[in-house]
């Protein structure tokens, strides 16, 4: 019993007590420094595209509707058809015959555009 009496004061005394510092924080360690000014972002200025780096990156995905990987021509056909709706005409009709049926959703996807414009019938839209 005594046990018992021992273990109850004990707990007791921590509940008592409390788990954090009596002592009252001061107000230095509760202020957070301002963050640090960063500086403005450059005005914008609109720029043309260089017409060779628009030509390589239309060359890429064409290429890459050949591509081994599915994932790749899959890729390839929306990016075309959203981005170069001219030169997907063809991609987009060969694709539609991939053996791989997630090719084939992307090219009648692609086909079909998002505002029911086909882009494989070569109207540019």
């Amino acid at each position: 019993m005594n046990h018992r009496k021992m273990i109850f004061a004990l707990a007791a005394a921590l509940a008592l007590s409390g788990c954090g510092s009596h002592q009252a924080a001061s107000k230095d360690t509760l202020d957070v420094p301002p963050p640090m000014e960063v500086a403005a972002p450059p005005d914008y200025k609109p720029q043309a595209l260089d017409a060779s780096l628009r030509q390589s990156a239309l060359d890429e995905l064409t290429n890459d509707c050949q591509d081994n990987n599915p994932f790749f021509r899959s890729n390839a056909l929306e990016a075309l058809s959203e981005n170069a709706p001219d030169s997907a005409s063809r991609p987009i009709m060969d694709a539609l015959s991939d053996p791989e049926p997630s090719v084939r959703y992307a090219a009648a996807g692609a086909a079909a555009g998002e505002d029911g414009v086909s882009a494989a019938a070569g109207d540019g839209q």
